[in-house]
């Protein structure tokens, strides 16, 4: 009884004390300076223990694909600017691209070479289809021994030895440096350049490249598509050019953290084959 008692007695003063600190609604006037807290809200902030966090609750699921870091890309053109969001996962090598079409949520790029397109069939039903392209896993397509940049009859790449430092004002990652070429093609008035960097952690940037050749609208930008041009380990981060269509330029704008989560077992995942399209297995959920 005398417990409950002075429970009670401890709420009745908590209440009285915050009745009586209460800012008065009829007042206009506004004070920007904190409340001094009392000994007993300092007794009782530093009787509040933090609650141990189990990390794995933290965790994708099984169903979702789970990225943490993005590339944002700037590309513009004779008819207009647009931005281009690629997010990615260092442990899986997963890229998730997010192209401004109403019928595709996301397209993903496996390490298999593989591009999933994720989507609504105009029916309400969301389906996933395939694509391929050859030169990101085919090993027989792509030349380890060969000089890059690789420069051909239609443009040629020569090193500058400028380097350029990428600086995000939001949330970077680390420091970029990216190494410049002068380009030169049959289609420019004059020179351009570029810059290409190996500080950022895809060990495949073909799989990057592969988002600007895929079929349809939903797309890259075509100057991403260093397919052949760039090798495996090197990463388009820069683009200035002046041809006969305009001006173009291209520019890597930040790469930070950013999370983003997509739930792979709500789509119904196809193939195509001579016969059409064929639905097939998850393949981003084991068995």
């Amino acid at each position: 009884m005398k417990k409950t008692f002075l429970f009670l007695l401890f709420i009745a003063s908590t209440n009285l004390f915050t009745r009586c600190n209460a800012p008065d609604s009829n007042s206009n006037t506004i004070n920007n300076e904190a409340p001094t807290p009392s000994a007993k809200q300092v007794a009782l902030q530093d009787s509040i223990q933090p609650i141990d966090a189990d990390p794995n609750d933290f965790k994708p699921s099984e169903c979702e694909l789970f990225f943490d870091e993005v590339l944002i890309y700037k590309f513009t053109e004779k008819n207009g600017t647009s931005e281009h969001w690629i997010y990615f996962n260092p442990k899986t090598q997963y890229l998730l691209y997010t192209p401004q079409d109403e019928m595709v949520s996301a397209i993903v790029s496996h390490t298999d070479g593989s591009y999933w397109i994720f989507g609504d069939d105009g029916h309400g039903k969301k389906t996933a289809s395939k694509q391929y392209i050859d030169e990101v896993a085919d090993e027989r397509l792509y030349e380890v021994d060969a000089e890059y940049p690789s420069s051909n009859r239609y443009i040629t790449y020569t090193p500058t030895n400028e380097q350029w430092d990428f600086k995000d004002e939001i949330g970077v990652l680390k420091s970029v440096l990216s190494d410049g070429y002068q380009i030169k093609d049959r289609e420019s008035a004059e020179p351009g350049s570029l810059y290409l960097t190996t500080q950022i952690p895809i060990k495949n940037t073909y799989q990057l490249y592969g988002f600007a050749k895929i079929e349809g609208d939903s797309k890259l930008p075509w100057v991403l598509n260093g397919i052949g041009e760039f090798s495996k380990q090197q990463l388009l981060t820069k683009y200035e050019q002046k041809s006969k269509y305009g001006d173009l330029s291209l520019e890597l704008t930040s790469y930070s953290f950013n999370t983003y989560y997509l739930n792979v077992c709500d789509y119904t995942y196809y193939e195509q084959t001579d016969d059409g399209f064929v639905e097939v297995g998850n393949p981003f959920v084991a068995e």
